[in-house]
């Protein structure tokens, strides 16, 4: 094989050796030239026409680039028991037992039914409160049981810390006292839209916290009422809250009653319930003055009764509610708001 060099590209090509003195086609370009010549028009043509012969192309030298060496391929990452949410629990522990774990707060429900019979104290709130904190500390503890970037250990350090932040909670709940969650409840929920509301007879004017109904009732003895109005008061926590206000007749004085008849009346507003306690109230704004009970109804629920004596007539007033006391927020607005109206009409027969 010998190399011959095309005169017009200047390319080289190995042609074979029995082609030296023939006309050859370059690889490269249109143009012929003689092989071995390098003026090809120096050597006399032949008889006849060479046929182009076929030549092999000599590839350029190539440039020898710095090829960087390739990095090794990353080792395949260790199996991780631990972490793979498709790998048994680390350390023997199932996931059912976690999961049982997380369902732990929904005991609060049962306990929040069993204290009353414990402490002798019934809660301020309803059991929708601890259902509610059940089912949110559930969750939680689901969450955290099913979190596959934490180790076993850690799981139930978790399950077990929302465990008892849930009962913690629960407890400081069943024990709220009334007088706070009333007050959160002024604050926080719907405002109680107080009501003036007007005897039939017209003889007293009260505020009650929601419309009121009218109603007959006797409560004193010897000493006939008229006018009488109720309202009932159901609030965001559950409890309902009774309010009552009834007064003598313009037209009909009541007798004459001193001491010893305010001292009887505690008896026989109690009528066989325990009579809490009993104090004489006076209001200065109005210069009312009369006799306050607290009776006990039942557990956890009690009666606030006032009587005054004014402007010659008898008003009888009186709250009912769960755990309620004398310094109540209801009560004591609903006792003050009290007025006798002086354009009486006479009470129906």
């Amino acid at each position: 094989m010998a190399v011959v060099r095309c005169p017009a590209c200047r390319g080289a090509s190995r042609v074979r050796d029995d082609t030296l003195g023939h006309r050859v086609a370059c690889p490269r370009c249109p143009a012929t030239f003689v092989a071995g010549e390098e003026l090809p028009d120096e050597r006399p043509a032949s008889a006849r026409a060479p046929r182009p012969a076929k030549v092999i192309p000599i590839a350029p030298p190539r440039r020898l680039e710095l090829v960087a060496p390739s990095e090794p391929a990353p080792a395949p990452a260790p199996a991780d028991p631990v972490h793979d949410p498709h790998s048994p629990a680390a350390g023997g522990l199932p996931v059912s037992v976690l999961v049982g774990m997380a369902l732990m707060p929904f005991g609060i429900p049962l306990f929040w039914r069993i204290a009353p019979l414990l402490t002798k104290q019934e809660p301020a709130l309803s059991l929708a409160v601890p259902v509610a904190l059940a089912v949110a500390a559930a969750a939680l503890c689901l969450g955290v049981v099913y979190t596959i970037d934490w180790t076993a250990s850690t799981r139930v350090k978790g399950v077990l810390t929302l465990v008892a932040l849930a009962y913690l909670s629960a407890a400081g709940l069943y024990f709220l006292k009334r007088d706070l969650v009333q007050m959160l409840q002024n604050l926080l929920g719907p405002q109680t839209r107080w009501v003036q509301v007007t005897s039939d007879s017209g003889n007293f004017r009260v505020q009650m916290p929601t419309a009121a109904e009218q109603i007959d009732e006797q409560p004193l003895p010897n000493v006939p009422m008229a006018g009488g109005r109720r309202a009932v008061l159901e609030t965001v926590s559950g409890d309902t809250f009774t309010f009552f206000a009834t007064a003598t007749p313009i037209d009909k004085p009541p007798p004459d009653l001193g001491n010893d008849w305010f001292k009887s009346l505690g008896q026989h507003l109690a009528k066989g319930r325990r009579l809490v306690e009993e104090r004489a109230v006076t209001e200065t704004e109005t210069d009312f003055v009369g006799h306050e009970w607290r009776i006990e109804l039942g557990p956890n629920s009690h009666r606030i009764v006032r009587v005054y004596t004014a402007k010659n007539r008898v008003f009888y007033l009186s709250v009912e509610g769960p755990n309620l006391d004398t310094d109540n927020e209801l009560a004591v607005r609903f006792f003050r708001s009290l007025e006798p109206t002086v354009d009486a009409k006479p009470a129906r027969r």
